[in-house]
């Protein structure tokens, strides 16, 4: 990942972690918004989060 991916990424991880349910990830295409939704899901996934 990118360091602006990385700082996305730990961004959307932690208001998700605080239980926020909603959250947005915004970017031009090809910025890897659908690589980062993925690799959020698979650790979510990992941790077994609801």
């Amino acid at each position: 990942m990118t360091a602006e991916q990385q700082d996305a990424f730990t961004a959307v991880y932690d208001r998700l972690a605080r239980g926020e349910r909603f959250t947005a990830l915004g970017g031009y295409a090809g910025t890897g918004k659908t690589y980062l939704a993925g690799r959020l899901v698979a650790q979510l996934q990992d941790e077994d989060c609801p």
